[in-house]
């Protein structure tokens, strides 16, 4: 039987950046030495996106990106084209 990760660790032998998830800041993170747990989620990291996080508020009647203070959105775009490809709202 194999390894729950063994793809992920072939890939991360071969020069591939990983990043695991973290529950406590609900977002995915680089690791440059994987632990390989076999409860954590890992994945090789994204070339394709390219993440954003500010705090947004509103201004004048104007809602405006801050980036200072605690984040509060999540804005990705795609690393190519520029366009937005997700928002998410951060609690």
């Amino acid at each position: 039987m194999e390894r729950k990760h063994a793809a992920l660790i072939r890939a991360w032998a071969e020069g591939a950046t990983i990043q695991m998830y973290s529950d406590q800041k609900k977002t995915w993170v680089d690791k440059t030495r994987p632990t390989w747990n076999p409860n954590r989620k890992y994945r090789i990291k994204p070339d394709e996106d390219y993440v954003w996080e500010a705090k947004m508020v509103v201004e004048r009647n104007e809602v405006v990106a801050k980036v200072y203070g605690r984040s509060n959105l999540r804005l990705t775009f795609d690393r190519k084209t520029k366009k937005l490809i997700a928002a998410e709202v951060l609690t």
